[in-house]
């Protein structure tokens, strides 16, 4: 929900990206190293975000967090996850849960990192919402500081976003 602090969102944005990315690696391509690697993750984003989290409207992100894990991790771990769930104050076992689902909407990230390229050479870095037009992305992109000073006084020769990747200027 929209109420939740920011740092509460990202944690559940995560969570459900690690249940899409788990889910992924263990029922289709069974890649359990990389399964592993995502709870590892997500592990180290509940410990960046829990002492902003463990108070007041966040408090129900961390426990959807933890409880995530558990019951991600149980597969690989069962008896430590039986364990870890009766410490989280639930009943029956871990066992008999179902696996749980991701919300893609929740998952969905808000913003993206490009990199801006001048001349063939990574010059900055740029946060964009998902839904930011070419037109925004460059003039973003020309006015991100460490970028300008590689266009000052020079022609542009192109121009090029690749959606979701990067930005490349080409100058002369």
């Amino acid at each position: 929900p929209a109420e939740l602090p920011e740092s509460a969102r990202q944690l559940r944005r995560r969570v459900h990206q690690t249940i899409q990315r788990v889910t992924e690696n263990v029922e289709d391509r069974l890649h359990l190293n990389t399964a592993v690697a995502a709870l590892m993750e997500l592990v180290n984003e509940i410990y960046r975000l829990e002492p902003e989290v463990s108070q007041g409207p966040g408090r129900g992100a961390l426990q959807e967090a933890l409880e995530t894990v558990v019951l991600l991790l149980a597969p690989f771990a069962p008896h430590l996850c039986e364990e870890l769930w009766a410490r989280l104050g639930r009943r029956p076992y871990v066992v008999d849960r179902v696996w749980p689902q991701a919300d893609a909407g929740v998952a969905r990230e808000e913003t993206i990192e490009l990199a801006v390229q001048v001349n063939g050479k990574v010059r900055g870095h740029l946060q964009v919402g998902v839904g930011a037009s070419e037109q925004e992305i460059l003039r973003l992109a020309m006015e991100e500081p460490r970028v300008k000073e590689h266009l000052t006084g020079k022609e542009m020769v192109k121009q090029v976003v690749v959606p979701g990747r990067l930005v490349s200027l080409v100058v002369r």
